[in-house]
């Protein structure tokens, strides 16, 4: 993870590498055009501790249940639906971006990121930070 100072915040990037690739997400089942982030590259950048239970987590102070295959997910406590329901490639599971947005999390554009990487602007231990993440699209 790379830490580096913006403004009064801080610049946050995932190791681009994931192994996850376009054709594992469309195996498993992931919706044609969304974005999705596996779990793992969330996991280096913002705060997380699994759940007890399977698919429960907390990530970036927010208590998250979802489950492959699902668009509903609970968070804290209250039932949302996402764009795309998460999938499980693998072992690894891999999460549509639009939980990003629901956590409060902002898409940017930079035209000087790789490809395959897709910048957030997200609230993390309560200070503004520039999120950059690795996404697949199937």
């Amino acid at each position: 993870m790379r830490i580096t100072g913006l403004l009064a915040g801080v610049i946050l990037s995932a190791a681009t590498a994931t192994g996850v690739s376009r054709a594992d997400v469309q195996a498993a089942g992931g919706t044609m055009g969304e974005l999705y982030v596996p779990l793992s590259a969330l996991r280096e950048v913002l705060p997380y501790q699994a759940g007890r239970a399977p698919g429960g987590m907390r990530l970036n102070g927010h208590a998250v249940s979802v489950l492959s295959g699902q668009r509903s997910v609970l968070l804290d406590g209250q039932l949302t639906a996402l764009w795309s329901a998460p999938v499980l490639v693998g072992r690894e599971p891999v999460l549509p971006t639009s939980l990003l947005r629901q956590l409060g999390c902002v898409a940017t554009v930079s035209y000087e990121r790789p490809r395959d990487t897709l910048d957030f602007l997200c609230t993390v231990a309560g200070r503004s930070a520039l999120v950059s993440l690795p996404v697949v699209v199937p």
